[in-house]
């Protein structure tokens, strides 16, 4: 008979002579200790079973001899999820909105935004970004007859404002403005009638 459970069991046999015989068994069955972990976590996990770190996702065991000197096993199912680490590179001219942050940043230099990604780990993005100038210039012209314009080349006889539209090398716009009075020149004839004396 194959016993299971801790117990006390007996057999009653008859010797060869006739006489009742008792055998008497007193079991203790030790236990055999399987645990199951199931952990996940963000980029490492420090399995305290063993002592040793773990970066990748899969399934684990260790196999040792409990108090009792039974064969006994634990098993670790690890799902390790990674962070997320992105750095932007932004040109922009004048200003950029972040659409991370849903800040406007104009000047030049490197931004982070911290988050939690899908999985509940900690990640960041960079932004690595450069403000092109945008410019605007305004002059005041007053000449004689006509002036020419260097910005765009024109030569304007009438008095008025004008504008030129230019892009920047890193292609950002410039607004030139001429505010542009026209004189016109005028000659006077000056008839003089000599008279004899």
């Amino acid at each position: 008979v194959t016993y299971f459970n801790s117990g006390k069991y007996s057999f009653t046999s008859s010797t060869s002579t006739g006489c009742d015989s008792v055998i008497i068994l007193e079991l203790e069955i030790a236990p055999i200790h399987h645990r199951i972990d199931t952990v996940v976590v963000c980029e490492e996990y420090l399995w305290g079973v063993n002592g040793k770190s773990y970066t990748t996702s899969g399934l684990y065991h260790v196999d040792y001899n409990n108090q009792f000197g039974c064969d006994s096993n634990f098993t670790l199912f690890l799902t390790v999820h990674n962070r997320n680490f992105e750095k932007q590179i932004v040109k922009s001219c004048q200003s950029f909105k972040w659409f991370v942050t849903g800040l406007n940043y104009q000047t030049s230099g490197i931004y982070e935004a911290k988050f939690i990604n899908k999985y509940g780990c900690d990640s960041t993005i960079l932004l690595d970004l450069t403000i092109y100038p945008e410019y605007f210039l305004e002059e005041q012209v007053r000449v004689c007859d006509g002036y020419f314009w260097p910005v765009n080349g024109r030569k304007y006889t009438q008095s008025g404002i004008y504008k030129s539209h230019n892009a920047t090398k890193e292609g950002c716009d410039s607004i030139y403005i001429l505010n542009l009075s026209v004189d016109k020149s005028f000659i006077i004839y000056d008839t003089i009638q000599a008279i004899e004396s």
